[in-house]
């Protein structure tokens, strides 16, 4: 009987983080969904509460307070990209071209899936110190990032003359920037297959010289 024991706490604690899983799932979801309807100020935590079918307190232990939040839904960001994976890629790929078109398709998950909470985090960081200074952390990350691409490209002699891994590592982070994507696709009406393609063909020649085969 004592034998049994182990196996019985061991199951209910993974039950346990399973459903604190769920819950900090629909507690994102309903945030995200929130805030991207009504903007990161007239968002409350009752609101986020509610929608989630949780209680407030729940929201608190869980994640933490409205910045947070907002924090949490964004990081999932990355996971929308597989930024990991891109870079990866990226890292022992031997293709100049295969580089470019890895990381506008990244580019494109990201825009696909993320361009509301985007928006509404950068509104929030001109109100929130907090998130202000999340995202000049993730300003920084997405130029170190820029720079390991920049660096693939220079290591595999790619970079057309006169650019240089400075160069390359500013027109990368410039033309992946969500703004220049989300005018193209908002307010030029652009769909972001040919928001992609587009860029990818100036990246190709900005960068490397070449001019994508029609």
């Amino acid at each position: 009987m004592n034998g049994d024991q182990p196996i019985s706490r061991k199951y209910h604690s993974r039950r346990r983080e399973e459903q604190a899983a769920n819950t900090r799932a629909e507690i994102a979801r309903a945030a995200r969904q929130l805030f991207v309807e009504h903007g990161y100020t007239q968002t409350t935590i009752s609101e986020i509460a509610n929608e989630a079918g949780v209680s407030t307190q729940t929201i608190y232990n869980s994640i933490g307070g409205k910045a947070a939040l907002l924090l949490a839904v964004v990081e999932n960001v990355d996971q929308i990209s597989a930024v990991g994976d891109v870079l990866e890629r990226i890292r022992v790929s031997e293709d100049p071209g295969e580089v470019i078109d890895a990381v506008m398709a990244m580019r494109c998950r990201t825009m696909a899936g993320a361009a509301d909470i985007l928006r509404v985090f950068l509104a929030a960081a001109l109100a929130e110190p907090e998130i202000e200074a999340a995202q000049q952390e993730r300003t920084n990350r997405t130029r170190r990032r820029c720079r390991q691409i920049a660096v693939r490209l220079h290591d595999l002699d790619a970079l057309r003359d006169g650019v240089d891994v400075e160069m390359a590592q500013d027109v990368l982070y410039t033309l992946l920037h969500h703004t220049i994507w989300q005018r193209l696709s908002e307010e030029c009406g652009w769909d972001l297959e040919r928001v992609e393609s587009w860029l990818r063909e100036l990246l190709r020649r900005e960068l490397l010289g070449q001019r994508d085969e029609l």
